[in-house]
């Protein structure tokens, strides 16, 4: 028998087929298109667009957590974990969840440590490092604003706690542990601080506009909003600009600031009458910036990209800038957008109703579009009456390593405040 006919036949016999020729050939072509379908087959399930609510998740993709914490920031830790900071009863708070949602119960004794002797707390921005320890950022209303950076171990064991000196305007934690923050005097004034919660000599930065009123013109006024610092140093913080006779004046502004630079840069997220919110500065895995808000009118979604320098990344929209104003959606909700593969980004949008509790996640391609297809085809998630929910205001979009996709927020309820959540699959 030739060689060319000896090897399909045994590699039929192999697999229990008659050695017949025509048999074999048949055998080894079946075979072959198995392997080659079975190749084929996560890449044909990778493209599907969309994404499903996660049933495993409160049955329905929802739930309303037990914690009675108002959520403001969100993360993923290196297990999986979701860890939140938020503020229980005017406390700072961090807890830290399982993935079917309940408190894990090895974080802080019962899933969650709060500072039970500080009060006032206004805002709380967590880091949460390599080693699952977590740094928390609370913004203190102290007569005098101060921030409290509170640490913990990956039990939840407060392992420090460091006040940073000055009225607090925006801040955020450096790579260090230190913290960058603004100062409400007459000039908008920026300082760095170290580990231990001293201010760093010699960061004097220029380019910060400064509060000034003319006779006859009105005033024109500037209040820090969000503050954050890449893993580079570069610092990015906005600012809400307002004047008193004008309200069509108004800007949404973001100052930039490069390692070593003199000078803060400045740019507008959005500007015009009925100037509205900036609701994040979200930090990208290669250090570049992304910048949401929400302007009006008309409505839209508003995004900058900035480079890890701070600079204006022109690819991205049109000349750095994207806005969706033709989403069909009433009272958008722009939330903490998370970051997915090559540049592309995920957020979470909310559709009004009564009340307003129905939610799906967004997905923007590296250039900013905003992808319709994956739009239409993911399915929206709905907090039931089982969950006691009057409202639902989603905070942080999440993406697993295994890309779940996570909000979390806070929900209302007639007892108060709690941390809710909502998830999806890909399909």
């Amino acid at each position: 028998m030739p060689e060319q006919q000896v090897w399909p036949t045994r590699l039929a016999s192999l697999f229990g087929v008659s050695a017949g020729w025509r048999t074999a050939r048949l055998a080894f072509a079946c075979i072959v298109a198995g392997v080659a379908l079975a190749a084929l087959a996560p890449i044909v399930q990778a493209k599907k667009p969309g994404a499903d609510v996660d049933l495993s998740l409160g049955g329905d993709g929802t739930l309303a957590t037990s914690l009675p914490v108002e959520v403001t920031d969100a993360a993923l830790d290196r297990q999986g974990r979701i860890v939140i900071g938020g503020i229980r009863f005017g406390q700072p708070s961090v807890a830290r969840l399982l993935e079917d949602g309940t408190l894990d119960p090895t974080f802080g004794g019962d899933g969650e440590s709060h500072e039970g002797s500080v009060n006032g707390t206004l805002d709380v921005e967590i880091e949460v490092l390599p080693d699952n320890s977590v740094q928390a950022l609370a913004l203190v209303e102290t007569g005098a604003d101060k921030y409290l950076r509170i640490d913990f171990d990956a039990n939840g064991v407060e392992t420090g706690a460091v006040w940073f000196d000055g009225s607090a305007g925006a801040a955020g934690l450096t790579p260090e542990g230190g913290a960058v923050a603004t100062r409400l005097d007459d000039q908008l004034s920026t300082h760095r601080y170290d580990f231990l919660g001293d201010e760093v000599p010699g960061f004097e930065p220029g380019g910060q506009p400064k509060n000034q009123c003319i006779p006859l013109e009105g005033c024109h006024f500037f209040f820090p909003d969000e503050l954050a610092v890449g893993d580079s140093g570069t610092v990015v913080q906005t600012l809400d600009s307002m004047h008193t006779s004008s309200p069509c004046d108004g800007a949404r502004l973001i100052l930039s600031l490069a390692p070593g630079a003199n000078d803060f840069e400045a740019e507008s997220l959005v500007a015009g009458c009925g100037v509205n919110d900036v609701f994040s500065i979200a930090v990208a895995p290669e250090g570049g910036f992304l910048v949401s808000g929400w302007g009006a009118p008309p409505p839209r979604a508003s995004f900058v990209r900035l480079r890890p320098d701070g600079s204006l990344d022109e690819s991205f929209g049109d000349d750095g800038r994207a806005e969706t104003a033709d989403l069909g959606v009433d009272n958008l909700f722009v939330s903490y957008p998370a970051f997915a593969q090559s540049g592309a980004f995920l957020n979470s949008l909310t559709q009004p109703r009564e009340p307003t509790l129905r939610l799906k996640p967004s997905r923007f391609s590296a250039s900013g579009a905003f992808n319709e297809r994956f739009a239409s085809k993911t399915t929206s998630a709905e907090f039931g009456a089982s969950d006691g929910l009057s409202a639902f205001a989603p905070h942080t979009t999440l993406l697993s390593e295994s890309k779940q996709i996570i909000i979390v927020g806070t929900g209302q309820t007639d007892a108060g405040p709690v941390a809710a959540i909502a998830r999806w699959r890909p399909r």
